[in-house]
């Protein structure tokens, strides 16, 4: 297939993005350094699609894929959505976490008014996480995230 053969793919031993199941945190970034690589060698074949996708995962992680049958017959959307299946946990990228904001808010504790730019990057990795958990289904409430915002402040 001239498609996987595209001098434009990286080098799977050089550039290549690699997903393991052993961090599977990793699938959002991962697939959205896949999909940038599909754009730019104008990789369009659902086929291509998986089988690079599979060149590119860790040995053991493309074992278990290669035998599941989405992958055997389905889609290259299908198989996004067999992966984050798999990996329930990778979802809360995209969705958020409650524990994330928490962690967010607690290393961020105790900013003191004058250090502007922690504030500033407190404010926008706290936008970042707290709208996707506002969104529909909601499981943040708007003064909820205004309690867990103003912890990370400083009284003084």
């Amino acid at each position: 297939q001239a498609e996987i053969k595209s001098d434009k793919l990286p080098a799977i031993s050089k550039k290549a993005p690699e997903f393991s199941k052993d961090v599977p945190n990793n699938l959002v970034p991962w697939l959205a350094k896949v999909e940038r690589h599909f754009v730019v060698a104008d990789i369009k074949k659902n086929e291509s699609k998986k089988f690079l996708a599979l060149s590119w995962m860790e040995y053991h992680t493309m074992q278990e894929w290669i035998a599941n049958n989405t992958v055997k017959t389905g889609t290259w959307a299908q198989m996004k959505e067999a992966l984050f299946k798999g990996y329930p946990e990778s979802s809360s990228h995209e969705r958020g976490s409650k524990a994330r904001l928490w962690q967010l808010v607690e290393d961020s504790s105790l900013i003191p008014r004058r250090a502007y730019q922690r504030l500033v990057a407190y404010i926008r990795a706290f936008n970042l996480e707290s709208s996707k958990l506002m969104k529909s289904p909601a499981t943040l409430s708007n003064s909820d995230a205004i309690k867990y915002f103003l912890h990370a402040l400083d009284d003084k």
